[in-house]
């Protein structure tokens, strides 16, 4: 998760590596999200899931549930250092490796 700058607005934006490229999926602000029902009135209401709906449901998270892993190395090895080993010259790459090693440092500190 970061924030990106773009004719003079910020925007909260996903960073992502792929395919040797560093991509950038843009969000929304919170404050950014509207009601439906108050864009379009005559949205139907809320409906209450069907059993069926319900044990598919489960069976979907099931499915592609995995351990979560919190390490901020994970983050850094998985997503910035593969784009480095394509593009060693990427200085923003650089400078977001370092500042994430930064924080993990930090992070160390303040966890002893």
């Amino acid at each position: 998760m970061a924030t990106f700058v773009m004719r003079g607005r910020e925007y909260l934006v996903a960073l992502k590596a792929e395919d040797c490229l560093l991509t950038l999926h843009s969000l929304h602000w919170a404050d950014e999200i509207r009601n439906p029902h108050q864009e379009v009135p005559d949205l139907p209401g809320r409906t209450e899931p069907t059993a069926a709906e319900v044990k598919m449901a489960h069976q979907l998270i099931d499915a592609l549930t995995a351990d979560w892993d919190p390490e901020l190395t994970r983050l850094i090895t998985g997503t910035l250092d593969p784009h480095l080993q394509c593009h060693p010259d990427d200085e923003w790459a650089q400078l977001a490796s370092a500042q994430l090693t930064g924080v993990r440092a930090t992070l160390a500190q303040l966890s002893k």
